[in-house]
């Protein structure tokens, strides 16, 4: 059983991804945006995140940097789940692995919720063992044209912040 924090606007969507996680024994925590899901990762320390990149108010790209700013959230797997075009992701894509944890990317209208529950568990099952996979080709879909190779940082630095992590 895994603690998972979805970040997703879309209530209907939501429900269905959280329903199927549920089913599969997990514990979900649902924001649908940045603040929320930062003041709910300090909460229920979360074992992996599912993120939506196309967020109100702060985007999900500015939302990884902020999660990533903290020591004890630097080791949670990210699996992003998003509408954003994986050709618009191509300038940003190098920094995910390295510098903010991302384990996988998914193109939603190519994405199966079955891909995207498997990411989950892939990335569960390495961070339990302390490892990354280096062969998980992180793209819409291993072999598909789309996919968006995610390689080594390309040092950029952050965006402006989210939001202050609640104080306890």
């Amino acid at each position: 059983m895994a603690t998972i924090l979805l970040i997703e606007p879309d209530i209907p969507l939501a429900k269905t991804y959280a329903r199927a996680f549920v089913q599969a024994g997990h514990i979900v925590h649902h924001a649908t945006m940045a603040q929320q899901a930062i003041d709910l990762a300090d909460t229920a320390m979360p074992d992996v995140v599912v993120l939506e990149l196309q967020l109100p108010a702060h985007g999900g790209i500015e939302f990884l940097y902020e999660f990533h700013s903290y020591a004890e959230w630097q080791h949670v797997p990210i699996i992003i789940n998003t509408i954003t075009p994986p050709q618009e992701l191509a300038a940003v894509a190098p920094t995910f692995r390295e510098a903010l944890s991302v384990r996988a990317l998914h193109y939603k209208p190519q994405a199966s919720l079955r891909l995207v529950m498997r990411s989950v568990n892939d990335a569960l099952t390495f961070a339990a063992a302390g490892k990354v996979d280096e062969n998980v080709l992180l793209g819409v879909d291993a072999g598909t044209a789309n996919a968006v190779a995610i390689g080594r940082s390309a040092g950029k630095k952050p965006p402006p912040s989210v939001g202050k992590k609640a104080q306890t």
